[in-house]
């Protein structure tokens, strides 16, 4: 139809040759912080995704269907809604609204299996689950703020689903401290991916002891690309790209979100952050 539409001739395209590290896509920041930084990823990088936080964490199959509400324009919507499923020979669900009032009729109507969405909607989809059939459901992941525990409880015990929660970045594409399963625990965002080192330093670039907040920093297969941009030199650090987060590292390994680095309440010398203020209200 679309080709009818354009008057386009109707022959298959011409299959052009690519390496594994030529540019596959310019992905762009949300600019948070002031001017989008496009971030350039290989078509190793997107493969790099697929084989690592998706299939050691996510553990996709064949009969899955996909739905989420992140746009595909970014890189979580491009993981979870295109790539992983792709990779998996799975089916998609693409919707042009993508709210929590639209994502509960949709998963019922099409037997959705994988969800990809925020906190906030999981939040917001509690107060409708029963009118809806959610049975489909066998996997739940949450990115893009932090989770509360006091929202984890929430979905576990209405829904039997344990949400994989997972901390990702334009600049590294997706998701690469999470966990699934019976190694999730609640508050925690989970471990580094399988191929994926993190650690917590401090302002110079030294780790810090585990239990004390630092910076988040983390290497391996897919790194920081600035398309001709000199804030590069500030996020990658010798080897390692500093994302911005406060974490704390627990001594068990499990990482801990705390806040942005350049997000936090200053009250009487105490560093207070915002999601710390949110799970306390939440309780």
């Amino acid at each position: 139809l679309l080709l009818r539409i354009t008057g386009a001739p109707d022959e298959p395209f011409t299959a052009v040759d690519t390496a594994a590290d030529d540019v596959a896509l310019i992905a762009f920041t949300s600019g948070t912080t002031g001017r989008p930084k496009g971030c350039v990823h290989f078509h190793r990088d997107v493969l790099a995704i697929a084989d690592t936080f998706s299939k050691h964490v996510l553990r996709p199959r064949e009969d899955d269907v996909f739905t989420g509400s992140p746009p595909l324009g970014f890189t979580f919507g491009l993981g979870g809604l295109v790539v992983f499923p792709m990779r998996a020979g799975a089916c998609s669900l693409l919707l042009e609204q993508a709210g929590p009032k639209q994502l509960l009729p949709a998963i019922t109507e099409h037997r959705v299996s994988v969800l990809f969405t925020a906190p906030t909607a999981y939040r917001a989809m509690l107060a409708e689950l029963d009118e809806h059939d959610t049975s489909s459901l066998r996997r739940c992941v949450s990115a893009g703020e932090n989770l509360p525990a006091a929202t984890w409880r929430a979905w576990h015990s209405r829904t039997g689903l344990r949400i994989i929660n997972g901390i990702g970045a334009t600049e590294l594409l997706h998701i690469f401290i999470s966990a699934a399963d019976e190694h999730i625990r609640p508050g925690t965002t989970g471990v580094p991916v399988p191929g994926w080192q993190a650690r917590i330093v401090d302002a110079e670039g030294t780790p810090v002891p585990d239990g004390e907040p630092g910076l988040l920093a983390v290497r391996g297969p897919v790194g920081c690309r600035y398309l001709t941009d000199p804030r590069q030199r500030e996020y990658v650090r010798d080897g390692w790209n500093i994302t911005g987060d406060t974490y704390v590292r627990d001594p068990d390994g499990y990482f801990r979100y705390v806040a942005r680095a350049d997000d936090m309440i200053v009250s009487a010398g105490y560093n207070i952050a915002g999601p710390e203020v949110e799970d306390a209200l939440l309780r």
